[in-house]
């Protein structure tokens, strides 16, 4: 039996505390990540001039200006599972702190190497 899943719909053209917030709700936890990949896909494809490339989950989105030089901007759409030991809530939707939407315990974040 195949089970049918809604695809998510980012706007993204709202708020960015808002996306973020929609963004960090969608389970990405490495290995699964195919869901938050497929709404930033389909946003990305809402974008005029953007060319965009998919290789599994990683997406490659770039423009053709003609200009002599570019910006980069990389990450990565999956996340560190969810603690399983005894007392971890096993769920942690994105909550909002001082108005900026963030994640407990925290966030997976890694400089460029």
């Amino acid at each position: 039996m195949t089970v049918e899943t809604t695809p998510i719909l980012l706007d993204i053209r709202q708020d960015v505390a808002l996306l973020t917030a929609a963004l960090m709700d969608i389970n990405s936890v490495s290995g699964n990540e195919a869901a938050l990949a497929d709404a930033v896909e389909s946003a990305l494809r809402t974008i005029p001039g953007l060319q965009l490339v998919r290789d599994g989950d990683a997406i490659i989105a770039r423009t053709e200006l003609g200009r002599p030089e570019r910006v980069i901007l990389a990450g990565h759409l999956d996340t560190v599972p969810l603690p399983t030991v005894e007392g971890s809530l096993g769920t942690v939707p994105a909550t909002w702190e001082s108005g900026v939407p963030g994640r407990e315990p925290c966030m997976d974040a890694e400089p460029p190497t």
